[in-house]
């Protein structure tokens, strides 16, 4: 037993009180501007296939109370080292969930299906933290992989390099705009970076995006 609990041990932070506080600020800065990329402090280490800034924002947020879902195969250990390092409970259904991880672009189509909040209560909706292949700000907005953004906290409209999904889901997400308040809360990750984009968000455009898997 002692074994197991050095190993999850290993992959929580090296300052659990101090790098969660500092990521915890980060991410409420990328939600109070969308599209802005953020460098979240890192875990000693990560679980196989999860980026670093996913692994650092799922044990910023998540406690007791949360119901997470994955994508990756039930035994996988991020399941197991979130349970043991934050006590979050996993689920098998997204519509069950508080928190989803999604690895795989390919099945997001597939995947669609989100706790989206109720006109009382819209703070119900998920959130949802999507793993990319490449994350960043471009140079030319108007370039293939980008996506435009504008919305509260945007001067009139953002651009961010997001590649590594699927063109539905885009599509998907657009759509849920109409739902508004209700509807879920967006961050994208690739490596260390990480941007948000809350369900305020409109996407008004998307060029070229890829489907390439990370």
């Amino acid at each position: 037993m002692l074994r197991v609990n050095t190993m999850w041990a290993g992959m929580g932070f090296e300052n659990p009180v101090l790098n969660s506080q500092e990521n915890f600020r980060k991410i409420l800065y990328a939600m109070a501007y969308p599209g802005r990329i953020v460098t979240l402090e890192k875990p000693s280490q990560a679980p196989q296939g999860v980026h670093v800034a996913a692994w650092a924002t799922l044990l910023t947020l998540c406690d007791a109370s949360v119901k997470f879902y994955c994508d990756l195969p039930q035994d996988h250990m991020v399941a197991l080292a979130l349970n043991t390092l934050c006590h979050t409970v996993t689920v098998q259904d997204t519509l069950d969930a508080d928190m989803v991880l999604l690895t795989q672009p390919q099945a997001w189509t597939t995947l669609c299906r989100f706790q989206m909040g109720t006109e009382d209560q819209p703070e119900l909706g998920a959130t949802v933290i999507a793993q990319l292949s490449c994350l960043a700000s471009p140079q030319d907005p108007y370039d293939d992989g980008v996506l435009l953004l504008s919305g509260p906290g945007i001067f009139e409209q953002t651009a961010i390099r997001a590649s590594g999904c699927l063109p539905d889901f885009w599509s998907w997400r657009k759509d849920t705009e109409s739902l508004y308040p209700r509807g879920i809360d967006l961050f994208l990750t690739c490596g260390r970076f990480l941007t948000a984009i809350p369900r305020s968000v409109r996407v008004i455009g998307t060029k070229g995006i890829s489907c390439t898997s990370p």
